[in-house]
């Protein structure tokens, strides 16, 4: 596995779980008894464009933006649909559990991401940062101020020493919408995580 490689001056982008598609997170149309584990939406549209809106609001065309897992539910048309929704041009995807129809790569879907991996290793400046859709208890580097970002719990495990999660519902929970972290955003907020 190669280290991706960016510069600090670049606008650098990370996100998980838009779970776009998915009936059952969605408040107004879910089946589950647990609402707590649900977004406040009325209708699953109104969730898809709000989540897609707060990224293209966000991440420009020529921006980097990295996705943690688990992109959409449904038919694999989706997995198009919502990619061709987003503007920025540069999405690099780590595989999450609900991946399949991108990992059995039908229809050529893995084409439309930079790349599609279920690890990922990056460095911007000196940074060096693992991706992995899931929390792990460590990581490469960790010892040596490596930075661990994941998705998967949906804002439920805070992670331990310099790891986020970077899902689009702890986002919620820190700053009320919906969005993708920026690069400096992480920073700012792990600098005083142990």
């Amino acid at each position: 596995m190669k280290t991706i490689k960016h510069i600090s001056g670049e606008n650098i982008y990370f996100f998980s779980d838009p779970h776009y598609n998915h009936y059952n997170i969605c408040k107004g149309t879910t089946n589950w008894k647990d609402l707590e584990n649900t977004r406040d939406f009325d209708t699953i549209e109104h969730m898809n464009q709000t989540i897609t809106d707060n990224i293209n609001n966000k991440v420009g065309e020529d921006d980097i933006l990295y996705c943690l897992g688990d992109w959409s539910f449904g038919h694999p048309s989706n997995v198009v649909y919502f990619r061709k929704q987003i503007k920025c041009k540069n999405i690099y995807l780590i595989l999450g559990n609900h991946d399949r129809h991108i990992r059995k790569n039908k229809d050529n879907i893995q084409s439309l991401f930079l790349s599609v991996q279920d690890y990922t290793e990056i460095q911007i400046d000196k940074q060096r940062i693992i991706l992995i859709h899931y929390p792990i208890y460590s990581w490469s580097g960790m010892n040596h101020e490596s930075i661990h970002l994941f998705g998967h719990v949906h804002s439920k495990y805070n992670g331990k020493g310099k790891s986020l999660d970077v899902g689009i519902d702890n986002y919620y929970k820190l700053f009320g919408s919906y969005s993708p972290f920026s690069y400096e955003e992480i920073v700012n907020i792990l600098k005083n995580k142990c």
